[in-house]
């Protein structure tokens, strides 16, 4: 390996994390607009906290989402779990905590932690993908699903 793969490496790196950033965006816009209509006052709390369950296994401390998912945790899996109903969602889930495998490694998650989180796709009766996809794959479907989603 020389410079220039290295640079190339870290540049695809950090496209792939701009790509989960849209994703995580798209997918929190999708889920705000679903759950308002579902939960009312609640629905953006909840799409946040059901998003950073989704793609992690940590709440991030944005309050009415941690509160929530200290509060309702029983809502956010049952929300978790009707995901299923939302196949591009799932894809979009499984190729997004896929491409970013690496990248959580280089930034020092460990295998437990990377694991958990695919674990937790499978507990929920999310369907894994059949076919998985390229990175260049995933880039472009990021992009779509975050325009598709813009409010």
């Amino acid at each position: 390996m020389n410079f220039d793969d290295l640079r190339r490496s870290r540049e695809q790196m950090e496209a792939i994390k701009e790509a989960g950033l849209a994703v995580r965006v798209g997918a929190f816009t999708r889920l705000s607009q679903r759950y308002q209509k579902k939960h009312g006052e609640l629905g953006q709390a909840l799409a946040r906290a059901v998003v950073d369950r989704l793609f992690s296994d940590k709440t991030h401390p944005v309050f009415p989402a941690a509160k929530l998912a200290e509060e309702r945790p029983d809502l956010i899996e049952e929300e978790l779990s009707a995901l299923r109903d939302d196949p591009e969602l799932v894809s979009m889930a499984w190729a997004t905590v896929s491409e970013e495998m690496p990248v959580r490694w280089a930034c020092g998650a460990t295998m437990q932690e990377i694991d958990a989180t695919f674990d937790r796709l499978v507990r929920h009766g999310l369907p894994e993908p059949e076919v998985g996809v390229s990175t260049e794959e995933f880039l472009a479907m990021a992009q779509r699903f975050f325009e598709s989603n813009r409010s």
